[in-house]
């Protein structure tokens, strides 16, 4: 006889991917009433840490720890995938405005929705995850040749509660698992990395959006309370192949890394609609040159940016 006597759940099982629905102004934590949230099912990863932090309180007379007191709990998590649209990113990237109410932005939270299937008396049953009060602590965006775009993103939440049989959806309706392609690095088309006006051939690019959201904590509550975006730090860097621009014409970017010269950089991810990643003044701040007999390969350059701020458009 078997020592695993039921079906084993795996990822594959699941039934509904992750989707999202904005929560209301003044209702943080909060998943709507009868959501119809956005499908997010692109999410190929999604990695979950839950944590309890506990106070070890001692008395004297006792070596040992007399008691461990719960304090507080902390809930993070990441995702990762490859975009079918801006969407996702706009939470990661996107600044709101002054009244903190701005959608499409880190003003918002969210409430993401996934089912997994569990054992229940030995039969796999659909269980609902819900995490609500969800903000992007940082982004990190990726694209390189013969690859996807990558996008991870670091995500903290108020709540996720144990998983459940009990649908959060009411009489709302799930999302519809998109059938689009996800982007590869072809989708932004030959001209994807423009510094200046000019267009550079590059084998990589990277950038790390960070919003160090401030974590809510108040007295007598184990939640957070509230999530709101610290000051934002953009920090990129990319490898051209040298040749284009970089010597012997002006403006270039050794021009650049001199003098702190500030740049208008435009990244690319897809051509279609021109849906970018703009940096209104990218000042680069390293270049490595790096000469190697053992290399067959043509010589190439990374470069490292800082910027003011990211948008993410459409």
């Amino acid at each position: 006889m078997s020592l695993v006597p039921f079906i084993v759940p795996t990822a594959h099982r699941n039934p509904k991917g992750m989707q999202y629905i904005e929560e209301a102004i003044g209702s943080y934590g909060i998943t709507p009433t009868n959501p119809s949230p956005i499908d997010a099912s692109v999410m190929n990863k999604v990695s979950t840490t839950y944590k309890t932090v506990y106070q070890m309180y001692r008395k004297l007379g006792n070596r040992n720890v007399f008691k461990f007191l719960k304090s507080a709990r902390e809930l993070a998590w990441t995702s990762q995938h490859s975009p079918v649209d801006m969407a996702l990113i706009g939470y990661g990237v996107n600044d709101g405005n002054s009244a903190g109410t701005l959608a499409g932005t880190v003003d918002k939270s969210l409430s993401f929705i996934n089912s997994v299937r569990l054992p229940v008396s030995g039969a796999l049953t659909e269980h609902y995850i819900v995490r609500t009060g969800s903000k992007c602590d940082s982004i990190n965006i990726k694209s390189s040749s013969q690859g996807m775009i990558d996008v991870s993103m670091n995500w903290i939440s108020r709540a996720i509660p144990r998983p459940t049989t009990t649908s959060p959806f009411g009489t709302g309706t799930p999302a519809t698992p998109t059938t689009a392609s996800p982007w590869s690095n072809l989708a932004g088309g030959n001209s994807k990395l423009s510094i200046g006006g000019r267009i550079y051939p590059f084998k990589d690019f990277e950038v790390t959006v960070s919003n160090n959201l401030d974590t809510g904590d108040i007295d007598g509550s184990d939640f957070i309370e509230y999530l709101e975006p610290g000051t934002k730090v953009v920090e990129g860097k990319f490898t051209i192949v040298v040749g284009k621009d970089v010597m012997g014409t002006t403006p270039n970017l050794w021009d650049d890394l001199e003098t702190g010269t500030a740049e208008a950089l435009v990244f690319t991810l897809n051509s279609t609609g021109s849906k970018t990643l703009t940096f209104a003044q990218a000042i680069i701040t390293e270049l490595t040159d790096d000469y190697d007999s053992e290399t067959n390969n043509a010589q190439t350059q990374p470069y490292s940016f800082t910027c003011d701020t990211c948008v993410a458009s459409p």
